[in-house]
């Protein structure tokens, strides 16, 4: 049943992640794809503070529930889930470039890709930490009851 509520949830976030990144109320627009590092930031940082933090750290943030959903729930090592938040980024900056939605930037490629890796690092060390109990949990019961599990 948890695993169910949980793909569920992820589902919703996969939608609602289109939604503001592809979709966008079908604004579409002229085509146009931005290959240098991180200049479109400077201008935005220097006219509005709000638009940068949610472009940049925005980028980043959407794609933390992506690894973190592959490394926890559904238990894959963090290289792929580094590997298919690349790849979902990639395609959706591809729908952005075809559909005219947005603008295809090597910048959204990169933080999206930072964010899975994020996600991931915390869904492991969140395994980690839930390994570890259960380990002192068990060790617990196998003082209090005198039988050593296995």
């Amino acid at each position: 049943m948890k695993r169910k509520v949980s793909d569920i949830l992820f589902l919703v976030y996969i939608a609602v992640l289109v939604n503001i990144t592809v979709i966008r109320h079908f604004q579409f627009g002229e085509r146009s794809v931005n290959l240098t590092l991180f200049t479109e930031y400077l201008p935005v940082l220097h006219n509005s503070l709000y638009r940068f933090a949610y472009l940049f750290f925005g980028n980043i943030l959407w794609f933390m529930p992506l690894g973190f959903y592959l490394v926890f729930c559904r238990k894959q090592k963090v290289s792929h889930a580094v590997i298919c938040g690349f790849l979902f980024s990639l395609l959706i900056e591809i729908m952005q470039y075809v559909l005219g939605t947005g603008i295809t930037e090597l910048d959204d490629l990169i933080l999206n890709t930072f964010g899975s890796f994020l996600g991931a690092a915390a869904g492991q060390a969140l395994q980690t930490l839930r390994a570890e109990r259960a380990v002192r949990m068990n060790g617990a019961d196998s003082h209090v009851t005198g039988h050593i599990s296995h």
